[in-house]
């Protein structure tokens, strides 16, 4: 690809997630971004990194390709796969997304091993009304 489509694909893509976003469209987002992460990775493996792309990139980190990425995850609940994405990602705003993403994935957790330690009806065992019990035979 010359440097000039790949700079074009980078911004239509950009741009493509904004508007797929924005417009409720979440799945086609998270997709749109994938592809937008991977070109940029592949750009930058054959040291094709269009000046475009760069530009963009070293504008905010809201125009991260990572960033964009880890937002969409974060829009599905995915939130350890949001974190893990912005390891690297230089910024305010992603460096609070990933301490938030990390925080949620933390309660996601709590509450999924206090679902699962409950008894049946939700009643906890051993923590619960012991006339309860009485109630269920």
């Amino acid at each position: 690809m010359g440097e000039a489509l790949v700079s074009n694909v980078y911004i239509e893509l950009q741009q493509a997630v904004y508007d797929l976003s924005s417009r409720g469209l979440l799945q086609a987002a998270r997709w749109a971004s994938e592809q937008l992460v991977g070109l940029d990775d592949a750009a930058q493996q054959h040291g094709h990194a269009s000046s475009a792309a760069k530009l963009v990139r070293d504008s905010s980190s809201d125009n991260h390709p990572h960033f964009l990425l880890a937002k969409s995850h974060f829009d599905f609940k995915d939130y350890r796969r949001a974190a893990f994405v912005l390891q690297s990602v230089p910024g305010n705003k992603a460096t609070f997304l990933r301490l938030y993403s990390t925080y949620l994935a933390g309660e996601q957790r709590k509450e999924d091993a206090r679902i699962e330690a409950a008894g049946p009806l939700g009643v906890r065992a051993g923590g619960g009304n012991p006339d309860l019990e009485a109630l269920y035979r």
